[in-house]
């Protein structure tokens, strides 16, 4: 995407340049060369490093332990046909779901008093949300594993591996439900043509200034 062409752009129209190749490439490499310039947007998306970005920890899948009798009895379920279906309608044999329904947010606000104030009242009635009454009546002993449930800013859904024993785990669930928590992204692209852009409070930052300067 041209600069001259677009706000926001992405890598600059090509330019004859008179530098010397041989100094940076091996072999041969006299001739003209042309050079193109990107942008901070750019050499985000070209970086191959893992990335964070922030998601609301909205629950967790408890896992509990099986006895000789569950299992066999799962084992049996997964060779018959739509197996599937009859493990997700069986408690006995699926983990257990337990999601917040908790959806209250606070905005951020010019008085940064008044924030927290309200953030205070919201952190009271953390221990009334459903999750963190469930959470007090897990035993651990009975259970095998534990993985929290995230969602983003579309309403996905998606899974959080967890670090640390079970009652780690129920403590950190505890502390952080409906709450933005860290999550590590392998790299910036997604899919064919995407790209996660939350990973850096900078890029919507670049965006909307970019958009306010008239093009080039």
């Amino acid at each position: 995407m041209s600069r001259n062409n677009s706000k926001v752009w992405i890598i600059s129209e090509g330019r004859f340049s008179d530098i010397v190749l041989d100094r940076i490439v091996e072999g041969n490499a006299s001739g003209p060369c042309k050079e193109y310039e990107i942008s901070d947007i750019g050499r985000y998306l070209l970086n191959p490093n893992s990335i964070e970005i922030k998601k609301k920890l909205i629950g967790g899948e408890i896992h509990y332990k099986q006895g000789p009798l569950k299992r066999i009895r799962k084992a049996f379920h997964k060779i018959l046909p739509g197996s599937s279906k009859l493990l997700k309608k069986n408690p006995a044999l699926s983990p257990e779901v337990i999601v917040s329904r908790y959806k209250l947010q606070i905005p951020p606000l010019k008085d940064s008093h008044l924030e927290s104030h309200l953030n205070k009242i919201v952190e009271q009635l953390r221990p009334y949300d459903s999750v963190a009454k469930k959470l007090v009546q897990l035993d651990p002993r009975k259970i095998v594993q534990i993985v929290g449930i995230c969602e983003d800013v579309g309403g996905n859904y998606s899974y959080l591996k967890l670090q640390g024993s079970i009652e780690e785990k129920i403590k950190y669930l505890g502390n952080f439900i409906s709450k933005d928590v860290g999550v590590i992204l392998n790299r910036a692209y997604i899919g064919d043509g995407l790209f996660e852009l939350r990973a850096t409070v900078w890029t919507s930052f670049l965006f909307a200034r970019r958009s306010k300067q008239p093009a080039k």
